[in-house]
Formats: structure tokens, C-alpha cells, sequence
């Protein structure tokens, strides 16, 4: 036999109106804990030459703390207009970066971006667990306070 219960227990027998409700996630919007953008902070070149490897690091509890790149992870590397948002600018240009190795329970990923134009540009790392349909945005600090422009990498470009 079976006991049904509601919030106030089950003296009274299940009312709908005190019924608990469960909230489940789509895996489709599953963000990584945390990331940032590991190293330089500000780099040059110029235009069509190669920038030197730029990193970044993720960690997500269960999936980063093992040996070799955590299962799922997306990520990229972005390089935008100065003093923009990459959650919500136009004009920011992402390339996939790749495994470097493990750092503790942390992943690290590499990649280099080849400019067309001139100029001082952001630079940010981004990691999706959701096949990219969700990011978390990473600066110099870290995504544990949010994405701000005013801590983004730099990239400056000659002609």
C-alpha cells in the first residue's frame, strides 16, 4: 500500500494546491562552474600574422578533474571591438580552441587568431558544456563575477 502526502504532510489527505513542484534543467543550457582567460593579457602582431598561442582554463566539478580533456567541453577563443560585451556586442570573431593540458582540476585550452584589420581589439574565452547552444563568458579574474570589458585581454594590431 501506498501513503500520498502533500507540504502539510498526509493527514489530510493530497490536496494539487499544496503539492511540491520540481524545476528540471535542459541539459541544453548547462554552463561550465567556471573559466578564465589563463595567459597573455595583452599580446601584438600584425595584420595576417598569427598571434602567439593565447589560453584559457575551465573547471567543472566531475568533468575537468580527471586525466585528458573533460568530456563536452566546447571552447573558444574570441577577439571583439574594445570595450564591448561578447554576450551581447556585434563583431566579436571566435576561433576553437584546443586541449593543452591538465592543471589540477582544471582544463586548459590553447588557440591562436589571425588578424584581418588593424587596431586594438578584446580578447575572451568562452566554454560550452551544451553543444554551444549556452556559453560562460571568461575574463582575467574569471567568470565567478560575470563578463566585464574592462577586464578582457588585449590584443593590439599593426599594419
Amino acid at each position: 500500500s501506498w501513503t500520498f502526502c502533500d507540504l502539510d504532510g498526509s493527514e489530510n489527505g493530497v490536496s494539487m494546491d499544496r503539492a511540491g513542484s520540481l524545476v528540471v534543467e535542459s541539459p541544453t543550457h548547462r554552463q561550465v562552474a567556471w573559466c578564465r582567460l589563463q595567459w597573455p593579457y595583452m599580446t601584438e602582431t600584425s595584420m595576417g600574422i598569427p598571434t602567439e598561442l593565447i589560453f584559457g582554463q575551465v573547471w567543472e566539478p566531475g568533468v575537468t578533474d580527471g586525466i585528458g580533456a573533460g568530456a563536452g567541453i566546447l571552447s573558444q577563443l574570441g577577439v571583439g571591438p574594445s570595450g564591448t560585451n561578447p554576450e551581447t556586442a556585434l563583431g566579436w570573431v571566435w576561433v576553437d580552441a584546443t586541449f593543452n593540458v591538465d592543471h589540477g582540476n582544471n582544463d586548459e585550452y590553447r588557440a591562436v587568431f589571425e588578424p584581418t584589420s588593424a587596431g586594438q581589439y578584446d580578447v575572451a574565452y568562452r566554454f560550452s558544456l551544451s553543444d554551444g547552444a549556452a556559453w560562460r563568458y571568461c575574463d582575467i579574474p574569471g567568470s565567478d563575477d560575470g563578463y566585464s570589458p574592462e577586464d578582457s585581454g588585449v590584443l593590439m594590431v599593426s599594419e
